[in-house]
């Protein structure tokens, strides 16, 4: 049995580890929002429904030896695990690094550096400077507590605290700030519920260096609100073969700015061991837009499938001449409502139907009806959108949709409405 489920705030609370082995993040451009994520996936796994993923012969095991990450601008370095996945980011003013275990989206550890333009001249003002940091200028300052704070032997400070996720879930924070020469040094970890992940995390802490050194310019701390992971994040993604052998790539982006983004585009390349790229497809997400704290679907498509000798993808957000900002505005809850109701066809395909309604006083433009589908692991099995066949939707007005969902990437679990018109 499917689980409908309307989704009124354009929030999914699940956020579910990404597909199969380690998800690797570079090349991060956050002046255009443009995020690559590289996605090594296994044969096991990474079939879903009818249809199987072929793969040349089985590779190597990962080397798992620790090893020396130092950040381009020389501002830090740190020693982990080769196999966890790096999500790097270069500014003149900040230099950041998060890495995630393998098989997880989450970052256990994020390091972040920057050259205080006035560095504070005593404790009072240090004091001052942390309770700053922890309550206005981290990201996740509303949904951050902060519990205590201790002073360590080296000169550096730990503090612990609580942040509740997006999932609503309580997360615990340990966050270690220090200072060196004007070179504000900020740690923050994760804690986990597996004893063995958080040993490993504290070794890795361990080794930590700041240098001061470095070439970064002055600012001012408020700059570490810029420490978020991501503007925009890839969750639920799913790599599949339909019945027909066409090889999909589905998933979601989350927009965790400030600002709606519209027409984002989405590329997917396929890449053998070695980083050749065979192919590639690409499209934009499907809706007009993503608002800000607001989820919307993509769909990759490749008809003549998986070639033999590809192992990994690359999944692509934004490109160097796109612009994020809407010129025309867009609408969904708020403004529009909408029913769903669902049926399974005999071909064993997804009838999505209801009726959508503008109840406000706004005329809108051509509605879109966004559908996303997921399995019992929260992972994206399908996504389609159709537009009425109706130019002005106006106040008090009132039309049916229908969506026929054709092809899935495993047994629908539940599933949701988005539906967006243009002002």
């Amino acid at each position: 049995m499917i689980a409908a489920h309307q989704d009124n705030t354009l929030h999914i609370c699940t956020i579910t580890q990404k597909l199969g082995g380690n998800v690797l993040y570079s090349g991060l451009d956050y002046k255009n929002l443009l995020i690559n994520f590289v996605i090594l996936w296994m044969a096991v796994g990474c079939s879903a429904g009818s249809g199987a993923v072929v793969f040349a012969p089985t590779p190597v095991p990962a080397d798992v030896s620790p090893a020396s990450y130092a950040h381009p601008s020389a501002a830090f370095t740190v020693v982990l695990p080769r196999t966890w996945a790096l999500r790097e980011r270069h500014l003149t003013v900040i230099s950041i690094a998060s890495f995630s275990p393998p098989r997880s989206h989450v970052p256990l550890i994020t390091l972040a550096a920057l050259r205080l333009n006035a560095p504070p001249a005593d404790d009072t003002a240090l004091q001052q400077l942390m309770t700053d940091i922890q309550t206005r200028w981290r990201p996740d300052a509303p949904r951050y507590t902060e519990i205590t704070r201790e002073a360590m032997g080296d000169g550096s400070w730990r503090l612990t605290g609580v942040r509740q996720t997006l999932n609503n879930t309580a997360q615990q924070i340990n966050t270690f700030i220090e200072i060196h020469d004007g070179l504000l040094g900020v740690i923050e970890v994760v804690l986990t519920d597996d004893p063995a992940l958080n040993q490993r995390v504290q070794e890795a802490v361990n080794t930590v260096q700041f240098h001061p050194t470095s070439d970064l310019q002055p600012t001012t701390p408020e700059t570490l609100r810029l420490m978020s992971s991501n503007a925009l994040e890839a969750l639920n993604v799913s790599a599949w073969t339909a019945p027909d052998g066409a090889f999909f790539v589905t998933g979601e982006v989350a927009n965790l700015s400030d600002i709606a983004v519209e027409g984002l585009p989405v590329e997917v390349a396929l890449l053998t061991q070695d980083g050749r790229a065979v192919t590639s497809a690409a499209d934009v997400t499907m809706g007009y837009g993503v608002p800000p704290g607001g989820f919307m679907p993509f769909s990759l498509r490749f008809g003549d499938g998986q070639p033999a000798l590809t192992d990994h993808f690359t999944l692509t957000f934004g490109a160097e001449a796109w612009e994020p900002l809407s010129t025309t505005p867009f609408y969904g809850v708020g403004v529009l409502s909408w029913t769903d109701s669902f049926t399974v066809t005999p071909e064993g395909w997804l009838l999505v139907s209801g009726v959508i309604s503008n109840p406000s006083e706004t005329y809108v433009y051509l509605p879109r009806v966004v559908i996303t589908v997921f399995d019992d692991n929260q992972r994206v099995i399908a996504a389609r959108f159709v537009e009425l066949d109706k130019v002005e939707f106006a106040p008090g007005e009132q039309a049916p949709y229908e969506v026929l969902i054709t092809e899935l990437g495993g047994t629908a679990a539940r599933y949701i409405v988005t539906v967006q018109a243009r002002g």
